[in-house]
Formats: C-alpha cells, sequence, structure tokens
C-alpha cells in the first residue's frame, strides 16, 4: 500500500484514499530525497528555535531573581533605616513655609 500522497505543489501528506483520488496528488511509497532533506532542516531550526527559547527563559529566570534579591535587600535597608522623628520633620516643615513667605 502507498504510504504518501504528494500534491502539485511539493506538499507531502499521508496517504488518504479520499485524497488520492484527486488530479492534484501523485502517489508515493517512499518520501523523495530533497523532502527527507527539508524535514532535516526543519527539525534543526525547530532544535534551534527550542535552544534559544530555553536560553531566553533561563535569561528571564535570573533577571527575575536578581530583581527579587534586590527588592528583598531593599526592603530589609528600608526596614533597617530609624524612623523620621516627626518633631524634627514638622519643624523642618515649619522653617521651609517660613523661608517661603519671605520671598
Amino acid at each position: 500500500m502507498p504510504q504518501y500522497l504528494i500534491r502539485d505543489d511539493g506538499a507531502v501528506y499521508p496517504y488518504s484514499a479520499l485524497l488520492a483520488a484527486s488530479a492534484r496528488f501523485k502517489i508515493v511509497d517512499e518520501l523523495p530525497a530533497a523532502h527527507v532533506h527539508g524535514i532535516d532542516q526543519a527539525r534543526g531550526r525547530a532544535d534551534d528555535r527550542a535552544m534559544a527559547t530555553r536560553l531566553m527563559r533561563e535569561q528571564q529566570d535570573v533577571r527575575q531573581s536578581r530583581k527579587r534579591e534586590e527588592s528583598v535587600r531593599l526592603r530589609r535597608q528600608l526596614a533597617a533605616t530609624p524612623a523620621v522623628d516627626t518633631t524634627a520633620a514638622a519643624e523642618a516643615q515649619r522653617q521651609a513655609d517660613a523661608f517661603t513667605e519671605k520671598t
């Protein structure tokens, strides 16, 4: 039994009696060498894309972990900073207001 059908534009399909009835398809038992080479190239490109995607995700993970570490460091630094003296802040604001009124 035939294995493949090749459409007149070169597209290859698995054998189907329904498609084989069409004049657009040629019935073959083996894939043409050019098509097999094309499949190998497509698989190679797919492997390259998968590798690039994996590397991109790894880089994103590294960037995310660095951002997370920086955020934790900043939160700890902020928590360690002593609270602002409200009376000193109020006095500074009063002086600033008084200065702006003079000018």
